[in-house]
């Protein structure tokens, strides 16, 4: 099993990151082909799904532990689950990786509209990170 995590939302701000696993990680930047990043209805953090032509920038996290995996489990719940995909990292090199993907039966949930980092990081960021604590 690789060691490896794309994150596409929250998880791509390196303070979640650290309170939800519990320890300082440091990404890069990668990119998640053919797949579709929305916004959750009713909430602030995205799902992803396979769309064909669109492409989903992230971090790509390395060296994630078994302990790390299970918080990372837990953060997600029962709305995502965990999946191999292969992304174009650093110098366009194919990596394997794990991802969350919306899980199907939640696939309703998912609204029109993309998801943005930025936005994120301006109107929630704060927010989030203290509902963590």
């Amino acid at each position: 099993m690789t060691d490896r995590l794309f994150s596409y939302g929250s998880l791509m701000f390196p303070r979640v990151m650290r309170r939800v696993t519990g320890s300082r990680a440091h990404g890069r930047p990668a990119i998640l082909e053919d797949h579709g990043r929305y916004r959750i209805r009713g909430q602030i953090y995205p799902g992803i799904v396979a769309r064909q032509g669109e492409a989903v920038e992230g971090v790509l996290y390395c060296g994630i532990s078994p302990a790390q995996w299970r918080r990372l489990d837990a953060f997600e719940g029962k709305s995502y689950r965990r999946q191999r995909v292969y992304l174009r990292g650093p110098g366009d090199a194919t990596l394997s990786a794990w991802t969350y993907v919306i899980a199907g039966r939640h696939r309703c949930l998912l609204g029109r509209r993309s998801w943005s980092r930025s936005r994120f990081a301006r109107r929630h960021l704060a927010r989030f990170l203290a509902s963590l604590a």
